[in-house]
């Protein structure tokens, strides 16, 4: 597993969440925690990221009737 840090445009290009969403869900324990790595600057874990979305259902927009 990797221990880059990704900043919040690039976890909403990989998770396809809004910015809102993702502190909505980090809120219910339901998105990874940001850490702190400076006075205004947070970033997450891409591995945490990574555990994350490995362990999600399959989204509904990638289900392809007949495939």
């Amino acid at each position: 597993m990797s221990d880059q840090l990704l900043r919040l445009p690039e976890v909403i290009a990989l998770v396809k969440k809004s910015r809102g969403t993702i502190y909505v869900d980090m809120k219910r324990g339901d998105f990874p925690h940001s850490i702190s790595i400076g006075r205004r600057a947070v970033a997450w874990k891409r591995a945490d990221l990574e555990v994350w979305l490995n362990t999600r259902p399959p989204s509904i927009a990638a289900y392809q009737p007949g495939a």
